[in-house]
């Protein structure tokens, strides 16, 4: 009797795209939210010398870091919409692009008031990053692929 491989290639439906994957759009996606994740916590390495700076208390250096949060939330939902409606890879790019201008930005003000709207502004464009990148992940990683992989997965731990 013959062995039969367990799954075959072709079986899955595995393209050229499959490498693109791998190789472009996963270092693409966590490049994205490595930047994210350092643009949301470079406020609190710079709040120390901008209390000095600026004469900030306590509480207005947490109004500041916080109201980035606002933003965020406010546009997550509906950019995520537009994301699954419209082309959610211009959406990424579009958004990438405010976020490197509004962060720039945020080095160049010269009073807390402007600070603070840039950091809301700065959250409203971040906030959309997340769901975009999550039709993304949806659109190039389908859900035939991802069940491919728990099934082959699931076998290998039976295995082992």
């Amino acid at each position: 009797m013959e062995a039969k491989a367990i799954v075959n290639k072709e079986e899955l439906g595995h393209t050229v795209k499959d490498g693109y994957r791998w190789k472009v759009i996963i270092p693409m996606i966590f490049v994205m939210y490595l930047l994210a994740y350092i643009d949301r916590t470079n406020i609190s390495f710079a709040l120390t010398e901008m209390q000095k700076t600026f004469a900030i208390t306590s509480t207005v250096s947490g109004f500041i870091a916080g109201i980035f949060f606002c933003g965020y939330i406010l546009l997550m939902a509906p950019m995520g919409h537009l994301a699954s409606r419209k082309s959610a890879r211009k959406i990424v790019v579009i958004l990438g692009v405010l976020t490197g201008i509004f962060s720039s930005i945020q080095g160049m003000v010269n009073s807390v008031g402007m600070l603070v709207f840039v950091r809301f502004l700065l959250g409203l464009v971040e906030g959309g990053i997340y769901p975009a990148m999550g039709v993304l992940i949806a659109n190039w990683f389908p859900i035939r692929l991802f069940l491919n992989n728990l099934r082959l997965t699931r076998f290998n731990c039976l295995l082992f």
